[in-house]
């Protein structure tokens, strides 16, 4: 399964998909950019 983190600005998930890869897990993403990024794409947001 893959796994997509995600945070405001994309920093603290790069970070994050870092330590999950360095335990082993493998298929981690970290979105470019963040929620933030993704929201000013116009992509929905449902909160």
């Amino acid at each position: 399964a893959e796994i997509v983190l995600y945070c405001g600005g994309g920093f603290r998930s790069a970070l994050a998909a870092e330590n999950l890869q360095r335990m082993g897990y493998t298929h981690v993403t970290s979105m470019d950019g963040g929620i933030r990024a993704w929201t000013n794409a116009g992509f929905p947001l449902v909160r």
